[in-house]
């Protein structure tokens, strides 16, 4: 069974440029997430079904707007 994650080799950074930002989304300084696998959002969580990721204060406001 998969979970869905990936280890990129770079940097997430450059992962975050190239990745199309109406279907991404950085929420962590280690996590960027497909908006289309978003459960639901728990305080300061995002819900992946079996896997929680956590919303780093710096970017809920953006990745808030991206899913509402």
């Amino acid at each position: 069974m998969t979970t869905g994650l990936l280890m990129p080799l770079g940097s997430l950074k450059a992962l975050e440029e190239t990745l199309p930002n109406t279907e991404f989304i950085r929420v962590h300084k280690s996590f960027i997430v497909s908006i289309h696998h978003v459960k639901s959002v728990e305080g300061n969580e995002l819900n992946l079904g079996k896997v929680r990721i956590p919303i780093a204060g710096t970017y809920k406001e953006k990745a808030m707007k991206a899913l509402f």
